[in-house]
C-alpha cells in the first residue's frame, strides 16, 4: 500500500513525501492512526449509535434489528457498518428539516450570522493566505488544506476518509480500519475471497477501480477491475 513513515499533509507539498511507488499508495499517520482506526470503525457503527444513548438512535436501530430479524451481535460486522450508513442517512434527513426550521427562525428575529461575507470578494485577500478545513463525511473523517498566493491556488492537500480506512501498518504495527475488520473473518473458499471483498465494501472504499488480493505469499488469489 505504501510508507509507513510518520507525516501529516498540511501545507507541505506533495514532492515532500516519500512515495513508495506512483501506482498505488496509501498514506501512514502513525501519531494519529490509533484514534482513527477506533474512530472510523465506531464512526460506520451501530453499536456506537446505541451507546449514544440518544432515544431517537436507538430506535432506529432497534427498528431495523427487528425488521432484519438479527440479534444485537450482528450490529458487530460488515452488516452492522452497511447498516448505520443508511440509518445515519435516514437521522440526518430529519435533522435537516429540523436545522433547517431553525435557520429560518433565526433569519426571521433578524439573526443572519451565519453567514459572513467579508472575505467573500478575492479582491479582500491577503497576498498569501492558508485555510483549512474539517468535516464529518459519509465515509468518516475529512480534512482539506489549501495554500493561495496572489488569489491563486498555490498547494492544495486532502485526507479523506479513505486515507484513514487504507492506511498500512505503521512502524508500531498498529492496523488500519480494513485490516482490522478483517481479523477473524472466515473465508469459505481462498481462491474467491468473497468474504473479504464483502466487508472491505462496507467501509465504501473511495480507491482505485483496480482491485488486488494476494495470499499470505504475496501470490495474486485474483484481480477485479472496473470499467
Amino acid at each position: 500500500m505504501g510508507s509507513g513513515d510518520c507525516f501529516f499533509p498540511t501545507f507541505c507539498h506533495w514532492s515532500d513525501y516519500p512515495f513508495i511507488s506512483v501506482y498505488d499508495f496509501g498514506r501512514s499517520k502513525c501519531h494519529f492512526i490509533e484514534y482513527c482506526v477506533k474512530c472510523q470503525i465506531c464512526n460506520d457503527s451501530c453499536p456506537a449509535y446505541v451507546a449514544s444513548g440518544r432515544k431517537e438512535i436507538q430506535e432506529v436501530v432497534i427498528e431495523a434489528l427487528k425488521t432484519l430479524n438479527v440479534p444485537v451481535g450482528a450490529l458487530f460486522s460488515t452488516l452492522g457498518r452497511t447498516a448505520a450508513r443508511g440509518l445515519e442517512t435516514r437521522l440526518i434527513a430529519r435533522w435537516a428539516k429540523e436545522f433547517y426550521s431553525q435557520l429560518l427562525d433565526n433569519i426571521r428575529r433578524g439573526d443572519t450570522r451565519t453567514h459572513d461575507a467579508t472575505m467573500w470578494d478575492p479582491s479582500t485577500w491577503p497576498a498569501e493566505a492558508k485555510g483549512v478545513g474539517l468535516s464529518e463525511a459519509p465515509r468518516g473523517a475529512l480534512a482539506h488544506w489549501i495554500v493561495i498566493k496572489d488569489r491563486k491556488i498555490d498547494n492544495y492537500q486532502l485526507v479523506v476518509p479513505s486515507t484513514w480506512n487504507a492506511s498500512p501498518r505503521d512502524a508500531q504495527g498498529q492496523r488500519s480500519a480494513y485490516e482490522e475488520a478483517l481479523i477473524g473473518t472466515p473465508v469459505a473458499d481462498p481462491k474467491q475471497p468473497l468474504e473479504i471483498l464483502r466487508t472491505v465494501h462496507s467501509f465504501d472504499p473511495c480507491i482505485a477501480c483496480a482491485v488486488h488480493v494476494y495470499d499470505e505469499h504475496g501470490k495474486t488469489v485474483s484481480r477485479v477491475t472496473v470499467q
